[in-house]
């Protein structure tokens, strides 16, 4: 534009597909491999379910699924557009610049939803049929778990889009030749992502109704033979029945609210205009280029995963997914058509956005020999960082209550008689539901020192010395808090990427055949001798924090410790 203003424009568009499905799909159907297990609803183009054999016996089961993971056939579709424009303007001693970023998109992708349907054979105390073992209870045909969706064909698509938008102004100010100040705000607009066909849907506590609660088939033992029993008229059915929720007892989609029926399409409040304020500093206290202090600071925001959000579609109403537990695969054609008391994936609908604060503060200065010294402080806070919350988990102890154990169960292990973790719950007809939380925190703080030698003759090198704690709720996105609101004394440490002491070098050093070669008047010794350098990298650190563990085989370890099939033993 002149001499002292430029404007920089950029305009992309980016689209990306991805299929997951086997290289042949009829290579997993029942007339090909000649398995023929019952399934719920019909699978996918006649293929098998997925199988699993784990438990407390075997260790890394053996599994099948249909070559492309439990959610096959699979398909998705992304496509961005963005805008970016960026003026700078010179004015004496101020470097101005502003500029806008807009972002638009869309990504359509099938829910994740197990189409086939998905045995579990491992053994399980709460399985009566349970022979210990998971290849001998797939010899009888008992499992501990089958799940699958009621929508075969994969047929409920996600339509999700939104737009990200964000504006700045900045200055580069030179207050004097020794001082410089940088310093400006960034403002963002973080669309919630939302499905546009809004199907899908989210589970408010407040909007549970205890009167409308659904009732759940109980394991009952009548005349020498055990069955489902409903609590509410006594009347029995198949075992493979037990725990499914009583057709027509009460309100199954109780406490869900599906997009635009009730909440908003985003199933949570918008964040609105979010402002992240910068600020840096460079100073030369002697003004001879041999000592800088440099100190800095900023709020930064960005979007969390989308498959926080991807996830809400294979809630009820838009797919149910039944799960028959502890039954035999020859019931489960009576189970069809009844539904479970599932899990549930919940969002927080505060609608907050993670955040963190970086700042620095740093000193670097020459040193004889041509060293450069840089000793500085680096710390980052971050807040809203995604946690999964259990909103219906079983009680603390609640499996060792002598009023929850279960009649027809004669385990010796302490927690595995009580009544199914279905019956113990707060919300009836769900199992646990996990809220995908904005409560996570996390903090860095760290001292690190460089020195280096550049330009100069002879040696080059650059070492680097961190000594850094990284603490936190939580190390990735979705790990479990405790539901008893113990979370920041149980869980509140070390970050399972954290490394205490980080020592690195790099180093270049030209031989002295080199120089023989240079002294030399022989054209093959030069071209022999000339331009080796010895080099390298060499790197000190400590390990990543381990986590010890421990299990009781033939038993839900949590159930005996805690008394909550939610709440693992520390």
């Amino acid at each position: 534009l002149s001499p002292t203003m430029v404007n920089e424009t950029t305009f992309d568009i980016g689209h990306h597909p991805v299929t997951v499905a086997p290289n042949n799909p009829n290579a997993f159907t029942q007339a090909t491999t000649g398995v023929s297990l019952a399934t719920l609803y019909a699978p996918y183009q006649s293929w098998i379910p997925n199988v699993g054999f784990g438990g407390s016996q075997i260790g890394n089961s053996v599994n099948f699924n249909t070559g492309g993971g439990a959610w096959t056939p699979f398909a998705t579709w992304n496509s961005t557009v963005e805008y970016i424009d960026n003026l700078s303007k010179q004015l004496r001693t101020h470097s101005l610049k502003t500029g806008v970023y807009v972002m638009r998109a869309a990504k359509n992708q099938t829910a994740y939803a197990l189409t086939g349907g998905s045995y579990n054979f491992g053994d399980s105390s709460n399985n009566s049929y349970d022979t210990g073992f998971g290849f001998a209870n797939a010899a009888i045909g008992t499992f501990s778990s089958f799940q699958q969706a009621n929508s075969p064909n994969a047929a409920v698509n996600g339509q999700y889009r939104f737009t990200n938008a964000e504006f700045y102004v900045q200055d580069t100010w030179h207050v004097m030749p020794r001082l410089v100040l940088d310093y400006g705000v960034r403002a963002y607009y973080i669309q919630p992502q939302y499905d546009r066909g809004y199907q899908t849907s989210n589970f408010l506590p407040s909007a549970y109704v205890p009167a409308q609660a659904v009732r759940l088939y109980k394991e009952e033992i009548v005349g020498g033979k055990k069955v489902a029993y409903d609590p509410g008229t006594g009347q029995t059915a198949s075992i493979s029945l037990n725990d499914d929720i009583v057709p027509n007892s009460g309100n199954p989609l109780n406490g869900v609210l599906q997009a635009e029926r009730g909440i908003n399409k985003y199933l949570m409040n918008s964040p609105g205009l979010l402002w992240a304020p910068r600020l840096g500093m460079t100073f030369d206290p002697t003004g001879h280029q041999n000592l800088v202090i440099r100190a800095g600071g900023g709020l930064y925001y960005d979007r969390y995963q989308g498959n926080e959000i991807f996830n809400l579609i294979a809630n009820p109403p838009a797919l149910e997914s039944p799960t028959v537990y502890n039954s035999l695969a020859t019931g489960l054609a009576t189970s069809g058509g009844y539904l479970g008391a599932n899990g549930f994936t919940a969002i927080d609908t505060n609608g907050k956005v993670p955040r963190t604060a970086n700042y620095s503060l740093g000193i670097e200065t020459k040193l004889p020999l041509a060293l450069v010294l840089n000793v500085s402080y680096v710390g980052a806070t971050s807040r809203n960082l995604i946690q999964g919350f259990n909103l219906n988990p079983v009680a603390m102890g609640a499996d060792l209550k002598v009023v929850n154990q279960d009649p027809t169960k004669t385990s010796s292990v302490p927690g595995s008689n009580a009544w199914d973790s279905q019956q113990l719950r707060q919300y009836w007809g769900f199992g646990a539901i996990t809220q995908e939380h904005f409560g996570g925190t996390s903090n860095y703080n760290s001292a690190q020192v460089t020195v280096n030698r550049r330009f100069a003759n002879g040696l080059f090198f650059n070492l680097s010395y961190v000594y850094s704690k990284c603490l936190d709720t939580g190390s990735a996105d979705g790990n479990g808090v405790r539901f008893d609101g113990l979370t920041r004394i149980a869980l509140y440490g070390k970050c399972d990427f954290n490394i205490p002491q980080n020592l690195t070098f790099d180093y270049v050093y030209p031989l002295p055949l080199q120089k023989l070669a240079f002294d030399h008047s022989n054209a093959v010794i030069n071209t022999i001798l000339a331009g080796w350098q010895l080099s390298g990298i060499t790197t000190f650190r400590n390990g990543t924090p381990i986590t010890p563990g421990f299990s009781v085989n033939g038993a839900n370890t949590s159930s005996a410790f805690t008394g909550s099939t939610d709440q693992s033993a520390r």
